[in-house]
């Protein structure tokens, strides 16, 4: 009988040396402040590093809104110029035969008309280039949010 008692004392004995391993091992797996500190601050600065991915990434975006609009004034500027050249001569043979109007008046009257059209056209292109914005906004909204919450975390801060 003494033999039994002896192994359930054995087998406890075992368990809890077991336990106290564990509960050691779980203690050294903890992170301490420092370590807990320096993740944090890893963290924000792969958190700054990406809020700076994300506004050349914006920026490029305007750039290529920008780009856009610049090719399309450009066309339209250019189309405009050969159109205006053309229609100008064509329209001035064409008053100058019906009308009997002098070249001069002729030219002027053709001139004027394309000297509105493309008043319009490149009224129309300025008021598209104000949707471009080379600003990143929601980049820098992020990034002050982002600085308001480390400030916030930062233990040395608070006195």
């Amino acid at each position: 009988m003494a033999n039994v008692y002896t192994n359930r004392d054995t087998a406890a004995q075992q368990a809890l040396l077991e336990q106290q391993l564990l509960n050691n091992k779980q203690a050294e797996t903890e992170p301490s402040i420092a370590e807990l500190l320096n993740n944090l601050i890893g963290d924000a600065q792969i958190l700054v590093r990406k809020e700076f991915a994300l506004a050349r990434q914006e920026i490029k975006q305007e750039l290529d809104k920008a780009r856009r609009v610049a090719i399309v004034l450009g066309i339209g500027a250019g189309v405009l110029a050969v159109g205006a050249i053309l229609l100008l001569v064509a329209l001035v043979h064409g008053l100058v035969a019906w009308f009997n109007l002098p070249v001069w008046v002729s030219y002027l009257i053709v001139g004027g008309a394309f000297a509105i059209v493309g008043g319009i056209m490149v009224a129309m292109g300025a008021e598209r280039i104000k949707e471009v914005h080379p600003i990143p906004e929601e980049t820098i909204d992020s990034v002050r949010k982002d600085i308001s919450w480390l400030k916030e975390q930062n233990p040395s801060d608070r006195t």
